[in-house]
Order: structure tokens, then C-alpha cells, then sequence
């Protein structure tokens, strides 16, 4: 057990090493460049309620960012914070919904209304049954790469993925991850992940796309 732990500190450590980590006090920045990048994503709107970018939604990515800092890896490439990383451990399977509140969850019925809530737990439950079935325990998980839209297409999300990727790769553990855009499924094929499902959210037609780069020493 004990040089189970020691190899997960590693891989963590290997992986922090793998790109520029966030501040804590540049958080509400990236909740900023989410927000932009993530206007017209079919799961954010259906999350949030809405059919396009609002003035509000920066706060919810903020609250997420809030509950996982500590518990996760946190990348970007470099200070002007254009893009974002963010890898979950084996161990942290989703945003924990106690931390969520604490760190401003339970007021953003404010913003988005009390349908927030459960829009965000028959999406979570949706989730973790599809990872669970598609993903192996020991698999890591991207919760989010990000690129500011004033620079999309220029290589920097691939720029951020590939060296956490070579890291992952080294020691043999797979990758997982949801999308919901076609078109990004084909530049994940790209970076070696296979499609492993593909789902409609519950009460929407929104499809998702379960991910998987196998973990191959």
C-alpha cells in the first residue's frame, strides 16, 4: 500500500511539473477564461440554464475551481493563463458536492436558479455511471482543458496536454474524459483516446462522449 501511495505522489508531482500550476489567486481568472470558452458547450448550458454566454456564469466555474484547488492538478502553460488543465486523481471522481457548497455553491440558486441543483446531480449521476463503466479505477481524469477563444486553433491545448500525457504514459495509467462537440472528439483521436461511449444526458438531447487514452508504458 504504502508504494502504491509513493507511485500516486510521484505521478502527481511528475505531472505538476508537467506544465505552469494556478495560483489560488488567479482562480477567478480561469473561472473567467471557463466562462468564454465554454458559451456555447451543449453540457454548460444545459448546467446553467441558458442558451448562451451570461454575466453570471463566470461565478459557477469559480465555485467549482474553489471546491478542487488542493485536490487536483491545475495547469496552464504559461502567466497569461489562456488556457486551462485541470486533472482529477483516481481517488476524486467528481467536484464533492460539500466543498461545492461551502465554497459558494449554495447561493448560486441566485443566479441560475434552484434547477441548478438538480440539473447538476442527474448529470453527475449520468457521469459517474458512464465512467464507471468505460474508465478502470486506476484511470485519471480530465476534468476540463481550456483555451481562451482568442487563441483556439493555435496547438496550445494540445501545447498543455501532451507533456501530462507523456507523464501518464511513463507510468502506465490511462486517461478519461467526457466531451460534447464532435469536432472535439476527432482532435482527442488525434492525441490518442478512443472513443469508448457515447450517451444522451438525461431529459436532453444532448450526446455525450465518454474518452479513453489506455495507459500504455
Amino acid at each position: 500500500m504504502q508504494s502504491q501511495t509513493l507511485s500516486h505522489q510521484n505521478l502527481t508531482r511528475a505531472l505538476q511539473a508537467a506544465g505552469r500550476g494556478v495560483r489560488p489567486e488567479e482562480l477567478e481568472a480561469c473561472a473567467h477564461l471557463m466562462a468564454r470558452a465554454f458559451h456555447d458547450d451543449p453540457a454548460i448550458r444545459y448546467l446553467l440554464g441558458g442558451t448562451d454566454l451570461g454575466p453570471e456564469d463566470w461565478r459557477y466555474f469559480y465555485t467549482v475551481l474553489r471546491a478542487v484547488y488542493g485536490k487536483c492538478v491545475l495547469l496552464s502553460t504559461d502567466d497569461r493563463l489562456e488556457n486551462l488543465l485541470i486533472l482529477f486523481p483516481p481517488r476524486l471522481k467528481s467536484v464533492p458536492a460539500l466543498a461545492f457548497f461551502r465554497r459558494g455553491g449554495g447561493k448560486l440558486w441566485r443566479h441560475f436558479g434552484l434547477g441548478l441543483y438538480v440539473r447538476s446531480l442527474r448529470y453527475e449521476a449520468h457521469c459517474g455511471r458512464v465512467r464507471e463503466k468505460c474508465a478502470p479505477p486506476e484511470a485519471w481524469y480530465c476534468m476540463c482543458l481550456v483555451v481562451s477563444p482568442e487563441v483556439q486553433g493555435r496547438g496550445q491545448g494540445s501545447q498543455l496536454l501532451k507533456p501530462a500525457l507523456e507523464c501518464l504514459r511513463r507510468a502506465g495509467v490511462p486517461l478519461y474524459l467526457e466531451t460534447h462537440k464532435p469536432v472535439n472528439t476527432q482532435i482527442y483521436a488525434h492525441l490518442g483516446f478512443r472513443q469508448a461511449d457515447v450517451s444522451t444526458i438525461p431529459g436532453t438531447d444532448v450526446a455525450q462522449y465518454a474518452m479513453l487514452k489506455p495507459g500504455t508504458p
